[in-house]
């Protein structure tokens, strides 16, 4: 009885984890991030720039980039994690260009290394 109150407890922890609350600085020396904007959420250029992301996952893990989608007011991301509100909240308060479409690189460090809003091709 005393393990499986243990196996629960692990089980809680171990499903809990995505959910804690996080904020930007949770990154920070550990990725980068690469965060897309699209207040239209059917915007072309939104769609074109999340598939020349997608096309190379394997550049975007050896990079150590994680790459979020802000669209309609939601957060995903690559792994489909879920993210607080907080986060959320920090990620918003970085778009600064009015058009509906900006991409954000975040270096390791925290600072926004680029801002776009055109199309980011594929380095």
């Amino acid at each position: 009885m005393q393990y499986f109150g243990f196996f629960i407890l692990l089980v809680y922890n171990l499903s809990s984890d995505r959910m804690q609350t996080q904020n930007l600085a949770d990154f920070q020396w550990k990725n980068r991030l690469v965060i897309v904007f699209d207040d239209q959420q059917d915007n072309s250029l939104y769609q074109e720039q999340i598939a020349v992301f997608n096309a190379d996952r394997a550049g975007l893990k050896e990079r150590k980039l994680l790459l979020f989608q802000i669209s309609g007011g939601k957060i995903s991301d690559q792994f489909s994690n879920h993210y607080s509100d907080e986060l959320l909240m920090d990620i918003k308060n970085l778009k600064k260009d009015k058009s509906p479409f900006e991409v954000l690189l975040i270096g390791l460090d925290g600072g926004v290394k680029l801002r776009s809003t055109s199309l980011v091709p594929k380095k």
